[in-house]
């Protein structure tokens, strides 16, 4: 027999959560309202990953060169490091004609804007149907993510990327290869990192869509190169193929996290990402939609040189089709801490060894965490798909 569950207990509860999530909500929006203002305020200095495609699209206006040489620190002074292909900046080009503080305000509604159409797709593709406050709740993790914060403060490209991800992600769980080819090949042209899904489809046997994907990649590349000088379309692959593997805390890779913890083993890193990259593939051959994005995107996320912590608004499609779903381990939510840890804050592990591999890779260790309860749950519907299939 079920336990009852009285009527008070059940309004004590829905309290409770009423309570947490508006907590939650409101210490959320005041850390995004804190982040903006001071992205604003440095968008006014020049100092802001925004300012640098600002840069980057002025000088292409202005017959410049839009990337800096890595060992040239006149330019990397004067452009700065640009790891975004040509093509990028034809939605960075119209907002050169603002001030740099008023192009960081209306980017920053571009990318409010992509966030609320991506967690829309989402929850359309996958049905959800939460009461509203389940949603608050959602709203309340979202919003107070460091992946979220940190996307608004430097006023990167990572929720217009998450919707490019989000239409491709749906396109794959209608079965319609081709459009989520052609979505994977223009999120690849902007994130090479993303390739990882190259090879699990080969081993799929899934030929076209490595073509298609390869090809509008390419075809976007190579028309930047045309539209903005191949000059330029150079100068990106040079800075592109420059070994600068970040030990700042907002990269959360495999690389990032063993140049912090053992500089002195410099491919260890390497070995490491070529490993998990490996087991992922092979782990989410069988899996489906959800479960295949979702892991593939993290291990993308841990195997690249610069796995950014702000990467990882790239999940939201998938990871919303999980949580529905109730696939994942009832332990990932212990998870949360690591995802909520204040952006600001992080580079307070910087100090000493110990503090390093902790408060400064607490992002790391959130996708660590992350991609085992993913794979965990491959492994679970495979053995229970096999079970299906041995079964008279």
């Amino acid at each position: 027999m079920a336990p009852h569950v009285s009527g008070d207990m059940r309004k004590s509860t829905s309290t409770t959560l009423a309570i947490t999530t508006t907590i939650g909500l409101t210490l959320g929006l005041t850390q995004l309202w804190i982040l903006l203002g001071n992205g604003y305020e440095r968008a006014k200095i020049g100092n802001l990953d925004f300012v640098i495609f600002y840069r980057s699209a002025w000088n292409a206006l202005h017959g410049e060169r839009m990337y800096a040489a890595p060992d040239d620190p006149a330019a990397v002074r004067s452009v700065l490091l640009n790891f975004n292909p040509p093509h990028f900046h034809t939605i960075i080009v119209p907002l050169v004609a603002f001030k740099r503080e008023y192009a960081f305000i209306i980017w920053s509604a571009m990318s409010v804007t992509a966030a609320i159409a991506a967690v829309r797709l989402a929850a359309g593709c996958a049905k959800i149907a939460w009461p509203s406050s389940h949603w608050l709740a959602t709203a309340a993790i979202v919003i107070g993510a460091a992946a979220v914060g940190s996307t608004f403060t430097l006023g990167q490209l990572s929720w217009v990327l998450a919707l490019v991800l989000t239409l491709a992600w749906r396109a794959d769980r209608e079965n319609d290869a081709f459009r989520a080819s052609v979505w994977m090949g223009v999120a690849v042209s902007l994130k090479p990192f993303l390739l990882l899904f190259v090879p699990y489809w080969l081993v799929r046997y899934e030929w076209s869509r490595v073509v298609i994907t390869l090809v509008v990649a390419a075809g976007l590349i190579l028309g930047g190169g045309l539209l903005f000088g191949m000059n330029n379309l150079f100068g990106w692959i040079h800075i592109f193929c420059a070994p600068m593997a970040e030990v700042h805390s907002f990269n959360a890779s495999l690389v990032g996290f063993m140049r912090r913890a053992w500089p002195e083993l410099p491919f260890a890193g390497t070995v490491l990402a070529i490993v998990c990259g490996s087991a992922s593939i092979v782990r989410l051959r069988h899996a489906d939609a959800d479960i295949a994005w979702a892991g593939l995107l993290i291990a993308a996320l841990l195997c690249s040189p610069l796995g950014w912590i702000y990467y990882a608004v790239y999940l939201i499609g998938p990871m919303l089709a999980l949580v529905a779903r109730r696939q994942l381990p009832r332990w990932t939510w212990l998870l949360l801490p690591l995802w909520l840890w204040p952006p600001l804050s992080s580079h307070m592990g910087q100090s000493t060894w110990i503090l390093s591999v902790t408060i400064g890779s607490v992002y790391f260790w959130g996708f660590v965490g992350l991609w085992i309860a993913v794979l965990l749950s491959a492994k679970s519907e495979s053995m229970d798909e096999a079970c299906v299939r041995a079964a008279p």
